[in-house]
């Protein structure tokens, strides 16, 4: 049988799949601080993405998570939850800091890249010590105009070998 797209008709389509089980299934679940409220149902947005809004039990807030990501528990908590582990740093330092993090995650995972994750240099540091580390030790506008690099090129990135240098300076780094 021929097929167009990333799913087969039948059971595997997103449409196939009964909304009311799943939200059960969801209202089972342990969210932590967060909730469904009463009488929210799962929505079917663009592209067959499903959608439902949580109630955070500690801002009050309520937003909207993809259902897939609720189901395979990449979502835990509240957003207002990962801006309170960085309240006494600098926020514009903090969002770029993320971003950097995100990216050096992915270049080490990425096995062809052979710059990094084929030579086997990997992130050693979470998250949230990789943020704190360089967000007490460097101001944002230092961090917005360099880039993170690695003392030791061979190193990993880890607490003892990460630095804020110009791009300039990084790329020239090579040894």
């Amino acid at each position: 049988m021929k097929h167009r797209g990333q799913f087969k008709s039948g059971n595997k389509h997103p449409r196939a799949v009964n909304l009311k089980e799943r939200l059960v299934e969801i209202r089972e679940m342990d969210l932590g601080s967060l909730r469904v409220p009463t009488g929210e149902k799962i929505r079917r947005e663009n592209r067959s993405r499903q959608m439902l809004k949580l109630e955070c039990a500690f801002c009050g807030e309520i937003r909207d998570f993809h259902v897939d990501n609720i189901l395979s528990r990449k979502t835990k908590t509240c957003r207002c939850m990962k801006e309170s582990k960085y309240e006494d740093l600098d926020p514009e330092a903090v969002r770029i800091l993320g971003g950097r993090y995100d990216a050096a995650l992915q270049r080490c995972n990425d096995l062809t890249n052979m710059r990094y994750g084929g030579r086997g240099i990997r992130v050693l540091v979470s998250r949230h010590d990789y943020i704190e580390h360089l967000a007490l030790k460097y101001t944002a506008s230092k961090i917005a105009a360099g880039d993170v690099d690695r003392i030791d090129n061979s190193g990993h990135y880890e607490i003892g070998n990460l630095r804020i240098v110009s791009r300039a300076e990084n790329a020239r780094n090579k040894g």
